[in-house]
């Protein structure tokens, strides 16, 4: 498995599997890793700062693994950088610690990547892990009027997708991407503590002239949310915070009011009446937009900076918006259950 020389067949992955407290999810990760066909990767978990005995058990029942402790939560996109800068790979992947990969899965990602040089990133079919025949995500789309982004298929019985089309940015929870690329675009902004992150990277690769490349063969199955169940007040605030700063990273600026706004009033009403989201989570929603504010010269600094990358184009899909919150509608008529999250 690990510690393999890289070749022109089998270039040398490194999967890094970022952990908080989720022993339980990291020990099935990692023993699903353990059975992938490809014969070149190495695996890294980066623990930030587990209480629950992750690090333990990594050390005892995972002695192939390279484990990177940290003394306490970096955060998403910290943490990921600890481990891409331990990493001896070409190729690079961000693994959720509550992902199972199908066996086949990494030989997927690296066909559908190697094969081109204009293609930067790569991600395959996300399954929800109950049932584990429904989509959780077949990549994302944002409508850069309202800022809100949704999955690909969320929801649908899962069928073998042979393409799917037009997709703005692919989830962080399994994706791979060329060493080259980070070279070039940089590492993971750590201004996302947790949410957002994916995107932003997927969108300065896309600046830098890369492709996103979907392998609908790479499956693997997402618990999903499974740290911002832990700490829902928190999750919610991250969650906000990120969709912020990625707003005024990104988006022009005639869209970066209206989904400011949108954001701010008519998404925040849209959660009160029809999901009866408590009027206190709106308060969080404030004071990230506030918190976002306060970091405002550091985040014009960076925007300027990749803005030279090239520009980035995004669509209006507010058409598609209202089609997925009709849906989201609908099954809530005969569900309890959201089919769609919005960011």
């Amino acid at each position: 498995m690990c510690g393999k020389t890289a070749n022109n067949n089998h270039p040398l992955v490194s999967i890094i599997v970022l952990n908080w407290n989720g022993m339980a999810y990291l020990e099935k990760c990692l023993q699903s890793l353990m059975s992938i066909t490809y014969p070149n990767y190495e695996v890294i978990v980066v623990d930030n700062g587990s209480s629950d005995g992750s690090p333990d058990m990594v050390k005892k029942d995972f002695k192939n693994v390279t484990l990177i402790a940290n003394k306490r939560n970096l955060g998403f996109a910290k943490g990921n950088n600890v481990g891409i800068e331990a990493s001896k790979g070409n190729l690079i992947v961000l693994l959720n610690n509550d992902v199972v990969v199908d066996p086949t899965w990494l030989s997927e990602l690296v066909k559908a990547t190697v094969d081109s040089p204009k293609i930067g990133m790569t991600s395959g079919i996300v399954l929800q892990s109950k049932p584990s025949d429904v989509v959780w995500s077949s990549g994302k789309r944002i409508d850069v009027f309202t800022g809100i982004t949704w999955r690909i298929g969320y929801g649908e019985k899962f069928k073998q997708i042979e393409k799917v089309e037009d997709i703005d940015y692919f989830s962080g929870c399994a994706l791979l991407v060329k060493k080259q690329i980070i070279l070039k675009i940089g590492l993971l902004d750590e201004g996302y503590f947790f949410y957002g992150e994916d995107a932003d990277w997927n969108f300065c690769a896309r600046r830098a002239g890369f492709d996103c490349e979907f392998a609908p063969l790479a499956i693997v199955w997402h618990e999903g949310s499974a740290t911002r169940k832990r700490i829902p007040r928190k999750g919610y605030y991250w969650y906000n915070r990120s969709a912020f700063r990625l707003y005024f990273k990104h988006f022009p600026l005639i869209f970066l009011f209206t989904a400011i706004l949108f954001r701010l009033i008519i998404l925040s009403l849209f959660e009160i009446l029809l999901f009866r989201r408590p009027i206190s989570h709106i308060s969080l929603r404030i004071a990230a937009f506030g918190d976002t504010l306060s970091e405002l010269n550091e985040i014009i600094t960076v925007r300027r900076k990749i803005h030279c990358l090239g520009k980035l184009h995004l669509k209006i899909r507010f058409r598609e918006f209202l089609k997925v919150v009709k849906q989201s509608v609908d099954f809530k008529a005969d569900s309890s259950t959201r089919r769609h999250e919005v960011l």
